[in-house]
């Protein structure tokens, strides 16, 4: 079963996505992002299979996040799929460059977000 990252700041988006994946049968871990460095030894430790992430988060942006995974040995390869209210053509652009696989604009529907990770995940759809 796949494992997916959930990382937002706002617990009530981590909760209600995972909730959603979970009941599509994937197993879900929500991420607290405290620092840029705690949630990089989580995903270290963790291993997930894809992380969904939100760009805008107090101690650092969701860019920056993708930078250091694609520079990192043992998480360069983590599949990313961005859910954010604040995503622009740059922004975009720069995290397609860095192999994001897809986007969503929040507030998005949950079958929309399920499907985006059954693709990313190579999965048929459901």
């Amino acid at each position: 079963m796949p494992k997916i990252a959930v990382l937002d700041d706002s617990r009530f988006v981590r909760s209600a996505v995972c909730m959603a994946l979970d009941l599509k049968g994937y197993q879900t871990l929500e991420l607290d992002p405290q620092s840029l460095f705690q949630v990089v030894e989580q995903l270290k430790a963790e291993s997930p299979d894809l992380l969904i992430l939100d760009l805008l988060m107090p101690a650092f942006s969701g860019i920056s996040l993708v930078r250091f995974l694609r520079k990192d040995e043992s998480l360069g390869d983590l599949k990313v799929i961005v859910a954010s209210a604040h995503l622009d053509e740059e922004a975009e652009q720069q995290l397609t460059r860095l192999g994001v696989l897809g986007f969503l604009r929040k507030p998005c529907p949950m079958e929309s977000l399920v499907t985006l990770v059954d693709r990313a995940l190579g999965k048929a759809e459901r």
